[in-house]
């Protein structure tokens, strides 16, 4: 992927959802609305994740998280971290992750 395809996809591709660009959910960003809701929330999508952080959704729990500023990139497979919701969707997985994380970056 070039560079300019990359920056197109991992910012805001319109004002409806500003936490989404093409195909990856971007951290960071005031508001975002969720897979499958109406419903807007305000903030990062992950608070305690780098700002900088895009990221794949897919179903059952499958993440991949990117993050530029810290050359790093995670990669989350296996069962749905909570079965009883095994949806698009963040979970308490990723907040517990990323404040082990950035645990290690302090």
């Amino acid at each position: 992927m070039n560079e300019n395809n990359l920056n197109e996809a991992t910012n805001t591709s319109q004002t409806i959802n500003l936490g989404y660009g093409y195909l990856w959910w971007l951290n960071g960003k005031s508001s975002y609305h969720l897979p499958q809701s109406q419903l807007q929330f305000n903030g990062s999508l992950i608070p305690t994740a780098p700002a900088d952080m895009f990221m794949a959704l897919g179903k059952y729990d499958q993440k991949i998280y990117i993050i530029p500023s810290k050359k790093m990139v995670v990669i989350r497979t296996g069962d749905a971290a909570n079965p009883n919701n095994p949806t698009f969707t963040l979970s308490d997985f990723d907040e517990i992750l990323w404040q082990k994380i950035s645990a290690l970056y302090q």
